[in-house]
């Protein structure tokens, strides 16, 4: 009954806009794997200067 009478364009709209926007524009930080090793620890900060 109430899935009858709601209508949500505008909402579906921007869903399917989000939707798109996030095929097209992958997040830079979408293949990290979480935190670094040891060694990455290591090779991050030889490389910042932090000794």
């Amino acid at each position: 009954m109430a899935q009858t009478l709601y209508v949500d364009e505008e909402g579906r709209a921007k869903r399917l806009a989000e939707a798109d926007r996030r095929k097209t524009f992958r997040e830079p930080a979408a293949n990290l794997q979480g935190r670094p090793t040891k060694r990455d620890r290591r090779v991050i900060d030889k490389l910042s200067g932090l000794d």
